[in-house]
């Protein structure tokens, strides 16, 4: 099974300035559908994985770890703000987050398209 991986900006640090950053991203998979998550410190989202499509998480505010789960083994991906992950279908997943934080989900397939969107 393909592991959690935290993506580089396709473009570097080149768009960060005294103005503040800009960071883009290059999926791999057709985006379908995004979605706006906000999550409070203290309590965590997850404990599930999606069994029909990929997920790409770009934090907009705050940081936090991802607890990735393969073959029981966890594992700790740390992100803060303007950074993204990529979780493969059927990674076992939670977000834990340090600071109140915000994020976008990106889904390869449409959430309300897929017999089983999420699985515990």
């Amino acid at each position: 099974m393909k592991p959690i991986i935290k993506l580089q900006s396709s473009i570097g640090n080149s768009a960060v300035d005294q103005r503040g950053k800009i960071f883009s991203f290059l999926p791999q998979t057709d985006i379908k559908e995004f979605v706006y998550i906000e999550t409070v410190r203290g309590h965590d989202r997850g404990h599930h994985y999606h069994p029909e499509f990929d997920e790409y998480i770009v934090l907009t505010h705050g940081k936090g770890k991802f607890v990735e789960t393969i073959e029981g083994v966890d594992r700790d991906i740390f992100v803060e703000a303007g950074e993204c992950v990529y979780i493969p279908q059927g990674v076992y997943h939670t977000f834990v987050p340090e600071t109140d934080c915000t994020s976008v989900s990106c889904l390869t397939k449409a959430w309300d398209e897929c017999d089983n969107p999420i699985l515990r």
